[in-house]
Protein backbone atom coordinates (compact mmCIF):
# COMPACT_ATOMS: atom_id res chain seq x y z
CA UNK A 1 0.00 0.00 0.00
CA UNK A 2 1.37 3.34 -1.04
CA UNK A 3 0.23 6.60 0.04
CA UNK A 4 -2.10 8.83 -1.58
CA UNK A 5 -3.22 12.21 -1.92
CA UNK A 6 -6.61 13.24 -1.26
CA UNK A 7 -8.43 16.19 -1.96
CA UNK A 8 -8.82 17.94 0.70
CA UNK A 9 -12.83 17.81 -0.30
CA UNK A 10 -12.63 13.92 -0.04
CA UNK A 11 -11.88 14.37 3.38
CA UNK A 12 -14.13 15.10 5.95
CA UNK A 13 -12.97 16.66 9.26
CA UNK A 14 -14.55 13.80 11.28
CA UNK A 15 -12.24 12.08 9.69
CA UNK A 16 -9.82 13.56 9.83
CA UNK A 17 -10.10 14.40 13.60
CA UNK A 18 -10.96 10.62 14.36
CA UNK A 19 -7.61 9.37 13.15
CA UNK A 20 -5.84 12.71 14.85
CA UNK A 21 -7.45 11.95 18.20
CA UNK A 22 -6.80 8.12 17.75
CA UNK A 23 -3.03 8.81 17.88
CA UNK A 24 -2.93 11.61 20.51
CA UNK A 25 -5.06 9.01 22.34
CA UNK A 26 -2.70 6.32 21.98
CA UNK A 27 0.02 8.53 22.52
CA UNK A 28 -1.27 9.72 26.12
CA UNK A 29 -2.47 6.21 27.22
CA UNK A 30 1.02 4.32 26.49
CA UNK A 31 3.36 7.22 27.97
CA UNK A 32 1.98 7.09 30.92
CA UNK A 33 1.91 3.36 31.29
CA UNK A 34 5.67 3.96 30.10
CA UNK A 35 6.02 6.42 33.60
CA UNK A 36 4.17 4.08 35.49
CA UNK A 37 6.42 1.11 34.83
CA UNK A 38 8.93 2.90 35.26
CA UNK A 39 7.54 4.37 38.68
CA UNK A 40 6.73 1.19 40.00
CA UNK A 41 10.10 -0.60 38.98
CA UNK A 42 12.87 1.90 39.68
CA UNK A 43 11.26 4.54 42.16
CA UNK A 44 12.08 8.57 42.03
CA UNK A 45 15.38 7.92 40.47
CA UNK A 46 13.66 6.00 37.94
CA UNK A 47 11.41 9.35 36.61
CA UNK A 48 14.11 11.57 36.62
CA UNK A 49 16.63 9.49 33.86
CA UNK A 50 13.52 8.62 32.35
CA UNK A 51 12.70 12.63 31.87
CA UNK A 52 16.58 13.30 31.42
CA UNK A 53 16.71 10.48 28.50
CA UNK A 54 13.67 11.36 26.70
CA UNK A 55 15.16 15.55 26.90
CA UNK A 56 18.34 13.86 25.60
CA UNK A 57 16.59 12.26 22.87
CA UNK A 58 14.22 15.47 21.74
CA UNK A 59 17.93 17.91 22.46
CA UNK A 60 19.27 15.97 19.55
CA UNK A 61 16.30 15.52 17.47
CA UNK A 62 14.95 19.71 18.11
CA UNK A 63 17.07 20.78 14.30
CA UNK A 64 15.95 18.34 11.67
CA UNK A 65 12.36 17.96 13.59
CA UNK A 66 11.72 21.95 14.17
CA UNK A 67 13.95 23.07 11.54
CA UNK A 68 14.17 20.69 8.29
CA UNK A 69 10.55 19.97 8.82
CA UNK A 70 9.01 22.73 9.29
CA UNK A 71 10.83 24.22 6.66
CA UNK A 72 9.75 21.58 4.49
CA UNK A 73 5.79 22.19 5.07
CA UNK A 74 6.35 25.88 4.62
CA UNK A 75 7.81 25.68 1.28
CA UNK A 76 6.48 22.67 0.30
CA UNK A 77 2.82 24.77 0.22
CA UNK A 78 3.85 27.15 -2.46
CA UNK A 79 5.36 24.10 -4.92
CA UNK A 80 3.66 22.10 -7.47
CA UNK A 81 2.69 18.23 -6.28
CA UNK A 82 5.49 16.70 -8.12
CA UNK A 83 8.03 18.83 -6.69
CA UNK A 84 6.88 18.85 -2.97
CA UNK A 85 8.10 14.95 -2.70
CA UNK A 86 11.38 16.00 -4.13
CA UNK A 87 11.59 18.01 -1.35
CA UNK A 88 10.88 15.89 0.85
CA UNK A 89 13.61 13.76 -0.10
CA UNK A 90 15.72 16.29 0.15
CA UNK A 91 14.37 16.76 3.47
CA UNK A 92 15.91 13.27 4.40
CA UNK A 93 19.32 14.27 3.54
CA UNK A 94 19.07 17.31 5.77
CA UNK A 95 17.73 15.23 8.92
CA UNK A 96 20.80 12.97 8.32
CA UNK A 97 23.61 15.88 7.79
CA UNK A 98 22.33 17.90 10.83
CA UNK A 99 22.33 15.06 12.69
CA UNK A 100 25.85 14.15 12.07
CA UNK A 101 26.85 17.74 12.91
CA UNK A 102 24.64 17.64 16.78
CA UNK A 103 25.46 14.99 17.74
CA UNK A 104 29.34 15.88 18.28
CA UNK A 105 29.01 17.95 21.10
CA UNK A 106 27.39 15.27 23.18
CA UNK A 107 30.38 12.67 21.79
CA UNK A 108 32.87 15.33 22.51
CA UNK A 109 31.24 16.06 26.05
CA UNK A 110 30.37 12.67 26.68
CA UNK A 111 31.05 12.41 30.55
CA UNK A 112 28.39 15.50 31.31
CA UNK A 113 26.26 14.21 28.84
CA UNK A 114 25.68 10.36 29.71
CA UNK A 115 25.91 11.50 33.48
CA UNK A 116 22.83 9.82 34.88
CA UNK A 117 22.42 7.10 31.88
CA UNK A 118 25.36 4.65 32.81
CA UNK A 119 25.49 3.63 28.77
CA UNK A 120 28.55 1.89 27.53
CA UNK A 121 29.80 2.96 24.16
CA UNK A 122 27.22 -0.13 22.37
CA UNK A 123 24.55 1.68 23.83
CA UNK A 124 25.55 5.01 23.16
CA UNK A 125 25.80 4.87 19.84
CA UNK A 126 22.97 2.55 18.82
CA UNK A 127 20.76 5.10 20.85
CA UNK A 128 22.43 7.36 18.42
CA UNK A 129 20.90 5.04 15.70
CA UNK A 130 17.70 5.12 17.30
CA UNK A 131 17.22 8.40 17.15
CA UNK A 132 17.48 9.12 13.72
CA UNK A 133 15.38 6.49 12.75
CA UNK A 134 12.90 8.40 15.11
CA UNK A 135 13.96 11.86 13.35
CA UNK A 136 13.19 10.47 10.44
CA UNK A 137 9.61 8.77 11.14
CA UNK A 138 8.80 11.76 12.34
CA UNK A 139 9.39 13.03 8.25
CA UNK A 140 7.05 10.14 7.71
CA UNK A 141 4.43 11.21 10.11
CA UNK A 142 4.45 14.95 8.85
CA UNK A 143 4.14 13.64 5.06
CA UNK A 144 1.10 11.92 6.13
CA UNK A 145 -0.48 14.66 7.28
CA UNK A 146 0.30 17.02 4.15
CA UNK A 147 -0.67 14.02 1.63
CA UNK A 148 -3.49 14.25 4.06
CA UNK A 149 -3.18 10.01 4.35
CA UNK A 150 -4.97 10.17 8.18
CA UNK A 151 -4.81 6.33 8.23
CA UNK A 152 -0.85 5.78 8.09
CA UNK A 153 -0.73 9.36 10.50
CA UNK A 154 -2.80 7.15 12.89
CA UNK A 155 -1.48 4.15 12.31
CA UNK A 156 2.43 5.08 12.83
CA UNK A 157 1.48 7.20 15.87
CA UNK A 158 -0.13 3.89 17.67
CA UNK A 159 2.78 1.87 16.69
CA UNK A 160 5.69 4.11 17.94
CA UNK A 161 3.53 4.28 20.62
CA UNK A 162 2.37 0.81 21.60
CA UNK A 163 6.26 -0.61 20.61
CA UNK A 164 8.07 1.89 23.16
CA UNK A 165 5.48 0.88 26.25
CA UNK A 166 5.93 -3.03 25.08
CA UNK A 167 10.19 -2.04 24.67
CA UNK A 168 9.70 -0.60 28.47
CA UNK A 169 7.73 -3.47 29.57
CA UNK A 170 9.83 -6.08 28.57
CA UNK A 171 12.97 -4.43 29.49
CA UNK A 172 12.19 -3.65 33.27
CA UNK A 173 11.95 -7.10 33.93
CA UNK A 174 15.50 -7.10 33.80
CA UNK A 175 16.30 -4.12 36.94
CA UNK A 176 18.41 -2.47 34.56
CA UNK A 177 17.97 1.35 33.64
CA UNK A 178 20.12 1.56 31.50
CA UNK A 179 18.84 -0.90 29.27
CA UNK A 180 15.34 -0.08 29.53
CA UNK A 181 15.84 3.17 28.61
CA UNK A 182 18.64 1.82 25.47
CA UNK A 183 15.16 -0.45 24.75
CA UNK A 184 12.96 2.00 24.50
CA UNK A 185 15.37 4.06 21.61
CA UNK A 186 15.52 0.74 19.93
CA UNK A 187 11.42 0.36 20.05
CA UNK A 188 11.85 3.51 17.50
CA UNK A 189 12.97 0.87 14.55
CA UNK A 190 9.68 -1.19 14.26
CA UNK A 191 7.56 1.32 13.04
CA UNK A 192 9.64 3.28 10.88
CA UNK A 193 10.34 0.30 9.16
CA UNK A 194 6.74 -0.65 8.44
CA UNK A 195 6.01 2.44 7.00
CA UNK A 196 8.94 2.20 4.70
CA UNK A 197 7.67 -1.37 3.50
CA UNK A 198 4.05 -0.72 2.98
CA UNK A 199 3.54 3.34 2.98
CA UNK A 200 6.64 5.16 1.08
CA UNK A 201 5.59 7.32 -1.75
CA UNK A 202 6.14 7.33 -5.53
CA UNK A 203 9.01 9.30 -6.00
CA UNK A 204 9.21 11.34 -9.13
CA UNK A 205 11.69 11.70 -11.26
CA UNK A 206 14.62 13.52 -9.27
CA UNK A 207 17.06 16.29 -10.20
CA UNK A 208 20.75 15.63 -10.80
CA UNK A 209 20.74 17.47 -7.55
CA UNK A 210 17.90 16.80 -5.45
CA UNK A 211 19.27 17.08 -2.32
CA UNK A 212 19.48 20.85 -2.90
CA UNK A 213 15.98 21.31 -3.41
CA UNK A 214 15.04 22.27 -0.18
CA UNK A 215 18.33 24.30 -0.13
CA UNK A 216 17.48 26.43 -3.17
CA UNK A 217 14.43 28.12 -1.01
CA UNK A 218 17.59 28.97 1.25
CA UNK A 219 15.79 32.20 2.87
CA UNK A 220 13.21 30.68 4.57
CA UNK A 221 15.10 27.34 4.87
CA UNK A 222 17.91 28.98 7.06
CA UNK A 223 15.26 31.07 8.83
CA UNK A 224 13.30 27.76 10.21
CA UNK A 225 16.89 26.16 11.27
CA UNK A 226 18.13 29.24 13.30
CA UNK A 227 15.14 29.24 15.01
CA UNK A 228 15.23 25.38 15.46
CA UNK A 229 18.75 26.21 16.84
CA UNK A 230 17.86 28.64 19.02
CA UNK A 231 15.03 26.82 20.08
CA UNK A 232 17.33 23.94 20.65
CA UNK A 233 19.50 25.92 23.21
CA UNK A 234 16.83 27.79 25.06
CA UNK A 235 14.21 25.36 25.72
CA UNK A 236 16.07 21.28 25.35
CA UNK A 237 19.70 21.66 26.45
CA UNK A 238 18.49 24.38 28.98
CA UNK A 239 15.97 21.96 30.66
CA UNK A 240 18.62 19.51 30.30
CA UNK A 241 21.32 21.26 32.39
CA UNK A 242 18.65 22.72 34.86
CA UNK A 243 17.57 18.76 35.39
CA UNK A 244 21.34 18.32 36.14
CA UNK A 245 21.20 21.27 38.36
CA UNK A 246 18.46 20.16 40.37
CA UNK A 247 19.49 16.64 40.93
CA UNK A 248 23.06 17.75 42.47
CA UNK A 249 21.25 20.65 44.02
CA UNK A 250 18.26 18.81 45.63
CA UNK A 251 19.37 15.09 45.14
CA UNK A 252 17.74 12.27 43.31
CA UNK A 253 14.49 12.40 45.77
CA UNK A 254 12.40 15.21 45.42
CA UNK A 255 13.85 15.89 41.70
CA UNK A 256 12.06 12.64 40.38
CA UNK A 257 8.94 13.92 42.86
CA UNK A 258 9.57 17.37 40.34
CA UNK A 259 10.10 15.48 37.06
CA UNK A 260 6.60 13.46 37.81
CA UNK A 261 5.07 17.02 37.61
CA UNK A 262 6.96 17.89 34.51
CA UNK A 263 5.98 14.35 32.58
CA UNK A 264 2.18 15.36 33.18
CA UNK A 265 2.95 18.61 31.95
CA UNK A 266 5.73 17.05 28.73
CA UNK A 267 2.83 15.30 27.89
CA UNK A 268 -0.52 17.63 28.10
CA UNK A 269 1.67 20.23 26.18
CA UNK A 270 3.17 17.60 23.56
CA UNK A 271 -0.50 16.07 22.94
CA UNK A 272 -1.67 19.81 22.19
CA UNK A 273 0.98 20.79 20.58
CA UNK A 274 0.90 17.85 18.23
CA UNK A 275 -3.43 18.49 17.50
CA UNK A 276 -2.34 21.55 16.78
CA UNK A 277 -0.07 20.89 14.07
CA UNK A 278 -2.29 18.51 12.46
CA UNK A 279 -5.59 20.66 12.47
CA UNK A 280 -4.18 23.97 13.13
CA UNK A 281 -1.17 25.05 12.15
CA UNK A 282 -2.18 24.38 8.39
CA UNK A 283 -5.00 26.48 8.25
CA UNK A 284 -3.22 29.02 9.73
CA UNK A 285 -0.52 28.67 7.27
CA UNK A 286 -2.84 28.64 3.97
CA UNK A 287 -4.31 32.02 5.51
CA UNK A 288 -4.32 35.16 3.42
CA UNK A 289 -3.19 37.83 5.92
CA UNK A 290 -2.81 38.76 9.21
CA UNK A 291 -6.16 40.06 10.15
CA UNK A 292 -7.92 36.68 8.78
CA UNK A 293 -5.35 34.25 10.76
CA UNK A 294 -5.99 36.20 13.96
CA UNK A 295 -9.72 35.61 13.72
CA UNK A 296 -9.55 32.16 12.67
CA UNK A 297 -7.41 32.06 16.21
CA UNK A 298 -10.13 33.78 18.43
CA UNK A 299 -12.72 31.23 16.75
CA UNK A 300 -9.89 28.80 17.93
CA UNK A 301 -9.84 30.13 21.56
CA UNK A 302 -13.25 30.74 22.37
CA UNK A 303 -13.71 26.98 22.05
CA UNK A 304 -10.19 26.58 23.68
CA UNK A 305 -9.86 28.07 26.32
CA UNK A 306 -12.85 27.49 29.01
CA UNK A 307 -11.66 23.39 27.68
CA UNK A 308 -8.38 23.89 29.28
CA UNK A 309 -9.32 25.93 32.20
CA UNK A 310 -11.83 23.33 33.50
CA UNK A 311 -9.24 20.27 32.43
CA UNK A 312 -6.73 22.37 34.63
CA UNK A 313 -9.38 22.89 37.50
CA UNK A 314 -9.95 19.19 37.60
CA UNK A 315 -6.02 18.10 37.69
CA UNK A 316 -6.13 20.49 40.58
CA UNK A 317 -8.62 19.15 42.39
CA UNK A 318 -7.33 15.27 42.00
CA UNK A 319 -3.64 15.90 42.46
CA UNK A 320 -2.79 13.65 45.13
CA UNK A 321 -5.55 10.87 43.07
CA UNK A 322 -3.42 10.84 39.49
CA UNK A 323 -0.14 11.56 40.86
CA UNK A 324 -0.93 7.94 42.71
CA UNK A 325 -2.47 6.30 40.18
CA UNK A 326 0.42 7.35 37.44
CA UNK A 327 3.10 6.63 39.39
CA UNK A 328 3.46 5.34 42.71
CA UNK A 329 2.05 6.33 46.34
CA UNK A 330 5.33 8.50 47.15
CA UNK A 331 4.91 10.26 44.40
CA UNK A 332 1.72 11.88 46.09
CA UNK A 333 4.21 14.51 48.02
CA UNK A 334 4.26 16.45 44.60
CA UNK A 335 0.95 17.30 44.82
CA UNK A 336 1.69 20.32 47.00
CA UNK A 337 3.33 21.77 44.23
CA UNK A 338 0.75 20.98 41.83
CA UNK A 339 -1.06 24.08 41.47
CA UNK A 340 2.38 26.16 40.45
CA UNK A 341 2.86 23.50 38.01
CA UNK A 342 -0.52 23.90 36.38
CA UNK A 343 -1.00 27.17 36.58
CA UNK A 344 2.32 27.16 34.37
CA UNK A 345 0.42 24.52 31.81
CA UNK A 346 -2.76 26.54 31.90
CA UNK A 347 -0.71 29.95 30.26
CA UNK A 348 1.91 27.82 28.57
CA UNK A 349 -1.37 25.44 26.57
CA UNK A 350 -2.63 28.93 25.42
CA UNK A 351 0.19 30.23 24.24
CA UNK A 352 0.41 27.73 21.56
CA UNK A 353 -1.36 29.02 19.33
CA UNK A 354 -0.07 32.36 19.81
CA UNK A 355 3.49 31.46 18.90
CA UNK A 356 2.08 29.17 16.07
CA UNK A 357 0.65 32.08 15.06
CA UNK A 358 3.83 33.56 14.93
CA UNK A 359 5.62 30.77 13.20
CA UNK A 360 2.60 30.50 10.30
CA UNK A 361 2.85 33.92 9.53
CA UNK A 362 6.87 33.93 9.56
CA UNK A 363 6.86 36.78 12.18
CA UNK A 364 10.40 34.42 13.03
CA UNK A 365 11.84 37.68 14.68
CA UNK A 366 9.06 38.25 17.29
CA UNK A 367 9.28 34.20 17.69
CA UNK A 368 12.70 34.17 18.46
CA UNK A 369 12.58 37.50 20.93
CA UNK A 370 9.67 36.08 23.08
CA UNK A 371 11.69 32.69 23.62
CA UNK A 372 14.62 34.94 24.66
CA UNK A 373 11.84 37.10 26.80
CA UNK A 374 10.84 33.79 28.38
CA UNK A 375 14.05 32.26 29.22
CA UNK A 376 15.52 35.04 30.78
CA UNK A 377 12.17 35.46 33.08
CA UNK A 378 12.57 31.99 33.99
CA UNK A 379 16.14 31.87 34.78
CA UNK A 380 15.36 35.10 36.91
CA UNK A 381 12.58 33.65 38.83
CA UNK A 382 14.37 30.51 39.78
CA UNK A 383 17.89 32.16 40.58
CA UNK A 384 15.65 34.51 43.41
CA UNK A 385 13.48 31.40 44.33
CA UNK A 386 15.36 28.76 44.71
CA UNK A 387 16.94 29.36 48.14
CA UNK A 388 14.20 30.47 50.04
CA UNK A 389 11.70 26.94 48.55
CA UNK A 390 14.18 24.64 47.46
CA UNK A 391 12.86 22.67 44.76
CA UNK A 392 9.26 24.34 44.74
CA UNK A 393 10.95 27.10 43.27
CA UNK A 394 11.52 25.15 39.86
CA UNK A 395 7.37 24.73 39.60
CA UNK A 396 7.31 28.29 40.97
CA UNK A 397 9.38 29.80 37.82
CA UNK A 398 7.74 27.62 35.56
CA UNK A 399 4.58 29.83 36.29
CA UNK A 400 5.93 32.83 36.39
CA UNK A 401 7.44 32.33 33.31
CA UNK A 402 4.67 31.23 31.28
CA UNK A 403 2.18 34.08 32.79
CA UNK A 404 4.77 36.60 31.35
CA UNK A 405 5.07 34.63 28.26
CA UNK A 406 1.29 34.46 27.72
CA UNK A 407 0.62 38.08 28.37
CA UNK A 408 3.60 39.01 26.70
CA UNK A 409 3.25 37.04 22.95
CA UNK A 410 -0.97 38.16 22.88
CA UNK A 411 -0.60 41.75 23.55
CA UNK A 412 2.37 41.93 20.56
CA UNK A 413 0.17 39.74 18.72
CA UNK A 414 -2.82 42.26 19.17
CA UNK A 415 -0.77 45.25 18.47
CA UNK A 416 1.20 44.07 15.20
CA UNK A 417 -1.70 41.14 14.08
CA UNK A 418 0.92 39.54 12.16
Amino acid sequence: MKVNQSSPAVVSSSYRYFWILLALGAKIIFNFLISKQIAITFGEEGITVLMHFLNFVALLSFLPVEGVHRAWLSIAGKKPELLNTELWLAAHFWDVALFLVVIAIPTLFLQHFLNLFNFDAQQYFGILASILAYILLQLFLQYFLWAKSYVWYGIANVLLSGCSFLAVYWASRFGELSFVLTALAVSYWLPLLVVLLVAVPAFPPLQKKWWLALYEEYAIFWQFILLALVGMLLDKLLSFEVRLWAVNTFGMLDTGYWQALVRMSELLIGMLLAFLAAAYYPVACEMPDGKTAWAYTVRQLRVAAPVLLAMVVLLWWSRSWWLGLLYDEPFVRAAAWAHWQLTGDFFRMLSCWGALLLLARQALVAYLVMQLFSVVVYLLSLASLYQLYAVAALPMAYAIEHVAYAVVLYAYVLWKRP
